[in-house]
């Protein structure tokens, strides 16, 4: 990987902080309670599936959002 040029502020000859150098990746987790038909729904929109991940967990409201926290902490923070 190339070095990259660090700034120098003029004045301090102190080496500036680079500010916002880190790619933001998008994605989207769905957690929808029915397991075929909301999931199909969300599927076919035309968006990568590395953006977007459906889950069909078949569950009631406070049920559908624990598990939601759980899929969330397993896919999306390594």
């Amino acid at each position: 990987m190339a070095k990259r040029k660090q700034h120098v502020n003029q004045q301090s000859g102190i080496a500036l902080r680079r500010v916002n150098t880190r790619q933001v990746r998008q994605r989207f987790l769905i957690v929808c309670e029915g397991e075929r038909t909301e999931p199909n729904y969300f599927r076919a929109f035309r968006v990568p599936s590395l953006v977007v991940m459906v889950e069909g967990v078949a569950r009631q409201a406070l049920q559908l959002v624990n598990k939601a926290l759980l899929v969330r902490q397993v896919y999306f923070e390594r």
